[in-house]
């Protein structure tokens, strides 16, 4: 879309226009809305930023598996998004490693 592009998470903007869409934006207290990511610095704390409930999904990986990296950041951005997941650590509500602990972790947030 036009009124997100060029913008890359975690911009703010592009969650904005996400909740608008929805219908959340701008927030209030009657309004909740929980992001679940897999990824510190862009899902939680760009949502987080943003007045989400953030939920970090870590996926627990087979000891055979083999992942390849390949990245054409720079070193100055590689530091930059460390940087980012330190301070995204304090923004995570909650966490979980199967989709099936989600609906505990909505409710439990529901009910805070």
């Amino acid at each position: 879309d036009d009124d997100v592009f060029p913008n890359r998470k975690p911009h703010r903007g592009i969650y904005e226009v996400a909740l608008a869409k929805a219908d959340l934006f701008p927030l209030s207290s009657k309004k909740c809305w929980i992001h679940v990511g897999d990824d510190l610095a862009n899902d939680v704390g760009g949502s987080a930023d943003c007045g989400a409930y953030a939920v970090l999904a870590t996926v627990v990986k087979h000891e055979e598996a083999k992942t390849i990296f390949w990245s054409t950041a720079s070193e100055k951005e590689i530091a930059e998004r460390k940087r980012k997941d330190i301070i995204a650590q304090s923004k995570v509500s909650a966490r979980i490693e199967k989709i099936s602990e989600l609906i505990q972790v909505v409710d439990e947030i529901l009910l805070s």
